[in-house]
């Protein structure tokens, strides 16, 4: 790879609040209590297209940490092309998407088939599976 930080790239829903609470609060603190960085392109401001920042630092990245929520086709894009390029993922999604019959709150069948950590909240926390949080998920890649 063409740097030697440990960076990780989010991918999810941005804009929405939940999405982003999710992010600020539980994404953001793993990463960086775990020693790594966090790219997410709406915190970034490029001199060329999102796209050719996506794909940039999706390159440099040691993994790619994506949530399923509302089914965002960026997202999948962002997925898809990490998963190309061998770079390891974790997905996340809350709980009630999976098998949902709506098409924009549902894990789509191209990515249902991955392990995905499914979360809740409860009283504005956020609840994971057993061992299945975003720090144990990144603890047990061993990267």
């Amino acid at each position: 790879k063409p740097t030697d930080k440990k960076i990780i790239f989010i991918a999810c829903a941005f804009g929405n609040s939940e999405i982003d609470q999710l992010s600020n609060n539980c994404f953001i603190p793993t990463i960086t209590q775990n020693n790594f960085e966090f790219f997410r392109v709406d915190f970034s401001e490029p001199s060329y297209s999102i796209t050719e920042s996506i794909i940039e630092h999706i390159n440099i990245s040691s993994v790619l940490l994506a949530d399923l929520t509302f089914a965002r086709q960026s997202v999948y894009f962002e997925i898809g092309f990490a998963l190309g390029l061998g770079i390891p993922t974790i997905l996340t999604c809350r709980k009630d998407h999976f098998r949902n019959n709506v098409d924009n709150l549902k894990v789509h069948f191209d990515l249902e088939q991955f392990k995905i950590s499914f979360w809740e909240t409860i009283n504005d926390n956020f609840i994971w599976g057993k061992n299945m949080s975003p720090e144990n998920r990144l603890i047990n890649l061993k990267i």
